[in-house]
């Protein structure tokens, strides 16, 4: 009877082992399964992370290009502003030789020319180009025609007299240049031919 009862002593514990593996089995396939969620959960943080710092680089870069967009519309303005300022030292004619042999206004002329040297300075350290087109072709982006007038001569629209200088920061026009332009005749007649 010892022995009867030795064997099922010995036999629980291979029915508990039995039974314990099944649970084992479904536990690993339940940790599989959190597993995998886990890692499709890191997946998809992985992915908001990276279209997150996506988006902040792009942001960055925008803010960027519209900083410097600012900053050269608000020099562009300050440039135009000034630009009257630097006409009115071509106005007082500081290359008139008449005026410079005067000796009253020479150290006056030689001053201003300083001046405008100076500011001639500033401006093309901020990109600013002249624009003076004489004997050039005529282009309407950057030039304004005042006059017009026909040659039989001409061969194309071409500008004859600057009136006033313009200035452009690299494509951008702060002032168009306004000219006189001379055109062929040949344009204007035929121009009143078709009509």
């Amino acid at each position: 009877m010892s022995d009867e009862k030795e064997l099922e002593e010995q036999e629980v514990p291979i029915q508990e082992t039995a039974e314990e593996l099944p649970a084992g089995a479904e536990n690993s396939d339940s940790l599989e399964a959190e597993l995998s969620a886990v890692q499709k959960e890191l997946e998809e943080i992985k992915s908001a992370l990276q279209r997150e710092r996506a988006e902040f680089m792009n942001y960055r870069k925008r803010t960027q290009t519209e900083k410097d967009m600012i900053r050269t519309i608000a020099a562009q303005q300050v440039l135009s502003d000034l630009l009257p300022v630097f006409d009115s030292f071509d106005q007082i004619g500081i290359q008139d030789k008449t005026k410079q042999d005067d000796p009253v206004l020479k150290p006056f002329l030689e001053g201003a020319a300083l001046i405008q040297r100076q500011l001639w300075s500033v401006f093309s350290q901020r990109g600013v180009e002249e624009i003076s087109p004489d004997g050039e072709e005529f282009n309407p982006s950057f030039m304004e025609a005042i006059s017009i007038t026909e040659s039989e001569t001409a061969t194309a629209e071409v500008v004859s007299q600057v009136f006033q200088k313009g200035y452009r920061i690299g494509d951008q026009v702060i002032r168009p240049a306004r000219v006189s332009v001379t055109k062929p005749a040949i344009l204007a007649t035929t121009g009143e031919e078709n009509e």
